[in-house]
């Protein structure tokens, strides 16, 4: 018997033992600085680290704020990876993005522009809210400016994908896969015995000071990679345990938090992505899982019956008539009426002003609603192109998740699922600029483009040689 020594995986065991450590003493200790010193060692042994650090940040960033300020930690993140981003930008740019997916973000950066111009013109939005929080003048000028910034990155991010190549895509979309059960169960079990539990419903958990509406739809958009771990024909039973472990208790903790959002997102997560990975089996394999998860919802009715989420679903349908979404989303629409063209002005002060407005029994809160949200802020030229926007990705996301049940190499869909679920969360809570959306639909891109449309990709004429995308056949489901 002959032991092989491979120093690439003996580098990724380390580099995954260092993220977890540090992910797990950054939740203990509520601080940032644990995951922001291993970025630089984690990207430098393997640069698929990159995807799981930037899914991860956004998620559990929660921790990091407290109800007064917020947490800055992604935007370091970012910065303290721009330098290496940048030398791989330098000596990987030969394959160039597809014009018509540039001009989707150039046109975003524009729309971005005209609506500060239109919020300028709306001063008075900015001295009314100022007044109701009892606060100077808000600026606007950064905000505008970071959000350029965001899109910016996420142009030179796609095409750091592209020129990463296949490969690369593949490893990393399977490396997350085989981390996201720890992932999940660390912040399921730093949920449970250190998270906040208030008094309403029976108990609701809170994940630091995160809104439960945006951290459960991020946390459910990962149940794809466990059901992708479960379902894939490989033969490590303890990731398949360990992952059906994870399913269980991201079922659990959704039903802890309260949030309807996160419920309904959870269930659209588990439909598509049980499609995905049972759509090529057997009748007979198929019947069993249908029958299993007949069970499973069973047990889950009898057992959750009294959950949190379940007593906050009754109350606000039966008692609150749709709750507080309901009265935000009447002030949107007067909003509207007034402003119907460019909007109030692209910024969220201006969807806190008319709930302010036009619903003064409220509290001023932003639309619930991102497409509403867009309309508020950027009229309805700024929610055409936003739909066209989604309804490009989406066309883009169809197709790769099509291309991976065909394939059976269901971790190239799993984006697909992840953006999906994030952009159907987005109809009932605001996450027009959150970033593992951009995340997810980076990947979609590039996917589409290494996959799907190689021959679309333009190379620049003053080049003699250039490594193009393989147009060999897909490798099989996993690659080590």
């Amino acid at each position: 018997m002959t032991i092989t020594f491979s120093l690439h995986k003996t580098l990724r065991l380390i580099g995954c033992a260092l993220f977890l450590g540090a992910l797990s003493i950054s939740l203990y200790q509520n601080n940032s600085i644990p995951i922001l010193l291993v970025l630089w060692p984690l990207v430098l042994i393997d640069r698929t680290f990159l995807i799981p650090i930037l899914f991860t940040i956004p998620l559990v960033e929660g921790v990091y704020a407290t109800l007064d300020t917020s947490s800055n930690t992604e935007s370091i993140a970012i910065a303290m990876l721009a330098p290496i981003l940048g030398y791989d930008l330098l000596r990987r740019n030969g394959v160039n993005v597809p014009m018509r997916i540039n001009a989707l973000f150039v046109i975003f950066i524009i729309m971005n522009i005209v609506g500060y111009i239109v919020y300028r013109q709306h001063g008075f939005i900015n001295k009314k809210m100022a007044m109701l929080y009892n606060l100077p003048a808000i600026p606007a000028m950064g905000k505008v400016i970071a959000k350029t910034l965001k899109l910016v990155f996420f142009i030179v991010f796609i095409k750091l994908l592209v020129n990463y190549g296949k490969d690369y895509i593949y490893k990393a979309l399977s490396l997350f896969r085989a981390l996201s059960p720890y992932l999940i169960l660390a912040v399921v079990v730093y949920t449970i015995k250190f998270g906040y539990v208030s008094e309403k419903f029976g108990g609701i958990l809170h994940f630091g000071a995160a809104s439960h509406g945006d951290f459960t739809a991020t946390l459910d958009a990962l149940a794809v990679f466990l059901f992708v771990a479960i379902f894939e024909r490989r033969s490590n039973y303890f990731e398949k345990a360990l992952s059906i472990a994870a399913l269980l208790s991201l079922a659990y903790l959704i039903m802890q938090m309260g949030s309807r959002n996160g419920l309904l997102s959870f269930c659209l997560a588990a439909g598509l992505s049980a499609v995905l990975v049972l759509a090529k089996r057997s009748g007979s394999m198929i019947f069993l899982m249908m029958l299993t998860a007949l069970i499973a919802l069973i047990t889950a009715v009898i057992l959750f019956k009294d959950s949190p989420t379940v007593n906050r679903f009754i109350y606000e349908m039966d008692v609150e008539d749709g709750g507080e979404r309901i009265v935000y989303w009447y002030a949107g629409g007067r909003a509207l009426e007034k402003d119907p063209l460019l909007g109030l002005g692209g910024d969220e002060t201006a969807s806190l002003y008319a709930t302010a407005i036009y619903s003064p029994w409220v509290d001023p809160h932003i639309m619930h609603d991102s497409f509403l949200e867009v309309a508020v802020e950027y009229g309805f030229l700024g929610l055409l192109f936003y739909i066209i926007f989604v309804f490009t990705i989406m066309r883009w996301a169809y197709q790769t998740y099509m291309y991976a049940l065909n394939t059976e190499d269901f971790v190239l869909g799993t984006p697909a699922v992840g953006y999906t679920v994030s952009i159907f969360s987005s109809l009932f809570i605001s996450r027009v600029w959150e970033t593992t959306l951009f995340y997810y639909l980076c990947l979609i891109f590039a996917i589409g483009v290494l996959w799907l449309r190689p021959s679309i990709t333009r190379v620049p004429l003053n080049r003699r040689k250039v490594s193009l995308p393989s147009l060999q056949p897909v490798e099989p489901a996993y690659m080590d």
